[in-house]
């Protein structure tokens, strides 16, 4: 439960803004001005070979619901179960250039879950994000950058300012990545992936 949580909260990660990125309108496939996307899955069966709609499937991360403002950007992000129970709910706040300012995770009956401020660069990339929980502890994420643009170095911060994991990236002259090394304080590992073309 504890993983499945941790990727619903960084999913909405998915609006960051940088100049060469998408708007979420068309990462979501969608074209022109869209209010609202709704998602919901099915569980399917074949009879008389034919495709028959079923009872709605119990996935979490499958029914969801996502609202958008006039400029293209996931303002709402819900998720719901088979019975369109409120699992979880997410609206972002964001600044003049379309860059995420805040992000606050509900739960159902909208308790206040969480909550996340991002911080960005002259040039549009994200290089903070401090994260809240209803203690009100902090936990933070940092970016770096090369001259590129692409993301040399991501540390994940726990309370207190304990650095819990740090990722360091290598590119080639193409800005293809070809090295990735991670290295985390719980698990006391560290590992390094290597792309060989």
């Amino acid at each position: 439960m504890k993983y499945f949580f941790f990727i619903l909260i960084s999913l909405p990660l998915f609006c960051i803004c940088q100049n060469t990125k998408k708007i979420d309108w068309e990462k979501d496939g969608l074209k022109g001005k869209i209010k609202q996307l709704k998602q919901n899955y099915y569980d399917a069966s074949l009879e008389h070979n034919k495709i028959v709609q079923n009872k709605r499937n119990n996935g979490y991360n499958m029914n969801y619901f996502k609202q958008y403002n006039n400029k293209g950007n996931c303002i709402e992000l819900s998720y719901h179960n088979a019975n369109d129970s409120l699992i979880t709910k997410t609206l972002f706040d964001y600044n003049d250039k379309g860059c995420p300012i805040e992000e606050r995770l509900y739960v159902p009956k909208g308790h206040l879950s969480s909550k996340s401020s991002f911080m960005f660069d002259d040039k549009g990339n994200l290089i903070g994000k401090n994260n809240y929980n209803t203690s009100r502890n902090l936990s933070k994420n940092t970016w770096q950058y090369d001259d590129k643009g692409n993301i040399i170095e991501e540390k994940y911060y726990k309370e207190n300012d304990v650095l819990d994991c740090i990722y360091k990236y290598k590119y080639d002259d193409k800005g293809n990545q070809i090295e990735k090394n991670v290295s985390c304080a719980d698990t006391k590992k560290l590992f390094k992936v290597v792309v060989i073309k």
